[in-house]
């Protein structure tokens, strides 16, 4: 994992501004880009469960885009944080007739009733994430998430109450003391928690702790259901401070992550490691790991250009003699100065651990390696030798099927994520179709998965191959249980099937199959697909 955070330029009308960045990130050898998908409580994505940021699908717009950079792109979203100035105000409007866009009552409210602040500073506005209103939202926006084509993760972040306002109070955890908290607490406890559990002193402080942190791990639960639900085998991260709930830090956050971890509803845990120093990272990543239950770890490094933070290669060096390379820099417009690019593909060039299916050493796994492998595998088992010993997965001595096997899913992982692959990819591929690789950089297209320099029907193949589901599942449409000709007649003389899965029965259907049928697929079909 070599990512970045990046958030979309504001006042956008076209997803142009993005080719700058994501060369840039390329050129770095940045291989993922967590995009900003929802802040200020709008979405980055088409309107849905939230109004939309733009008024285009920029989320879409980004993954194909970034295909075209061999990048995969992950939803960042700030689940907590709903509002900023006037943006994602409708949040907080009491709900039109026959409409649930959002409620007043959702908003987080300090302790001191005379305070108007709703967020880590002035203009933001936070929800309460026990309440089961925000609750019910962000699970029905996760789950839009996870069937969106060519997504690899859903990446929570915010998932908390505002920081502490001030520490010169009694107040270490000043939220949410909002009617529905009082009301619900008060209903299971007898008591008012404004009144008896204000500050550490009074009787009822440890019991509205819990409550708190409680009702928020049940909303991360919640989320983490719907996106399994949706699609069980896609990743869901979550960003996190290092520090556990313990620190003073933490408290007024009530972020109880550690439970998030141990009791399995995160995949991958993310830690903003943003010291100052080399020491502090090293000690946040161990304290991330300690209490991160054997999660994998995808180490979030702070690199804004400022002297605030390490310079990037003692950062990596840091990260790399902690056991880390998993890394998701902060953020990514660093990295349009030719320098960092610079400085960034010369350290992993010396120092990342080659993945075994990089036959080439080129630090990414793609269609070049697939014919490395099958330029020594031609489907008759080989004695290995030592220049092909990287190839013995199973280290048995000889280079079989099952060697190619085990190739193929680090293959499917490198370009479709640790969830493998399923058919939203073939919907990312299908909209990707006839694309090539962006001009002037040495990656591949994502999607062309056999480096013919552009993606379409042989590509489709490969990625059902991956999926080991016949093509016909598509193109047969007579439904003989063969792939020929007849196939493009039935569609013709009736057009029913969406084979391009462009969502609509058309033209461009047609056309597609005949690309299938030049692809020689009835041929794969009969001899088998490697």
């Amino acid at each position: 994992m070599r990512g970045v955070k990046l958030r979309p330029p504001d006042n956008l009308t076209g997803p142009a501004s993005l080719d700058e960045s994501l060369r840039a990130c390329a050129n770095a050898g940045i291989t993922d880009v967590f995009l900003e998908t929802f802040y200020w409580g709008v979405s980055t994505g088409k309107a849905g469960t939230f109004n939309a940021r733009f008024n285009f699908d920029y989320l879409a717009a980004a993954i194909r885009m970034s295909a075209g950079y061999g990048i995969r792109v992950h939803a960042w979203c700030q689940m907590g944080y709903w509002q900023y100035q006037s943006v994602g105000a409708y949040n907080f409007t009491i709900n039109p007739p026959g409409q649930s866009l959002g409620d007043p009552a959702w908003k987080v409210v300090h302790v001191n009733p005379a305070t108007t602040l709703t967020g880590d500073v002035a203009d933001q506005g936070f929800v309460n994430l026990a309440h089961p209103g925000p609750r019910a939202k962000l699970v029905s926006y996760v789950a839009e998430l996870a069937r969106v084509p060519g997504l690899c993760t859903v990446f929570a972040d915010y998932c908390r109450f505002p920081t502490d306002d001030t520490t010169a109070d009694a107040y270490p955890g000043p939220w949410s003391y909002d009617a529905w908290s009082r009301t619900t607490f008060q209903s299971i406890y007898g008591s008012d928690p404004l009144l008896t559990a204000a500050t550490p002193g009074q009787s009822r402080w440890n019991t509205f702790v819990s409550w708190r942190r409680d009702g928020i791990t049940q909303t991360v639960g919640a989320l983490y259901q719907s996106v399994k639900t949706t699609n069980p085998t896609m990743t869901f991260a979550i960003d996190v401070p290092p520090s556990p709930p313990t620190n003073a830090a933490q408290l007024a956050k009530m972020q109880d992550w550690p439970t998030w971890a141990s009791t399995g509803i995160c995949d991958v845990v993310s830690p903003m490691c943003y010291s100052s120093t080399l020491s502090g990272i090293a000690s946040e990543i161990a304290t991330t790991r300690t209490h991160a239950a054997g999660k994998p770890l995808w180490v979030a490094l702070a690199l804004t250009g400022s002297s605030a933070h390490p310079d990037l290669t003692s950062q990596l060096n840091t990260a790399l003699t902690n056991n880390v390379e998993d890394i998701a820099i902060f953020k990514s417009d660093v990295f349009l100065a030719p320098a960092r690019q610079a400085e960034l593909s010369s350290w992993l060039t010396a120092n990342a651990t080659r993945q075994r299916g990089d036959l080439n050493s080129d630090l990414v796994i793609d269609a070049r390696d697939w014919a490395a492998f099958a330029a020594v595998y031609t489907g008759t088992p080989v004695a290995v030798t030592p220049a092909s010993a990287r190839l013995d997965y199973d280290a048995n001595a000889v280079i079989n099927e099952n060697d190619f096997v085990a190739f193929k899913a680090e293959f499917a992982r490198w370009h479709f994520g640790e969830d493998g692959v399923d058919p939203r990819d073939l919907d990312a591929l299908m909209a990707c179709w006839g694309d090539s690789a962006a001009p002037g950089v040495a990656t591949l297209h994502l999607y062309d998965l056999n480096a013919d320099g552009i993606v379409n029907a042989k590509d489709s193949l490969i990625l059902l191959s991956l999926m080991r589901i016949a093509p016909s599942m598509d193109a047969d449409i007579n439904a003989d249980a063969r792939y020929d000709i007849e196939d493009l007649y039935a569609h013709i003389r009736t057009p029913t099937r969406d084979v391009n899965r462009d969502r609509a029965v058309n033209a461009a259907d047609a056309a597609s199959l005949t690309s299938l049928l030049r692809a020689g697929e009835a041929t794969l079909m009969s001899t088998g697909q490697r």
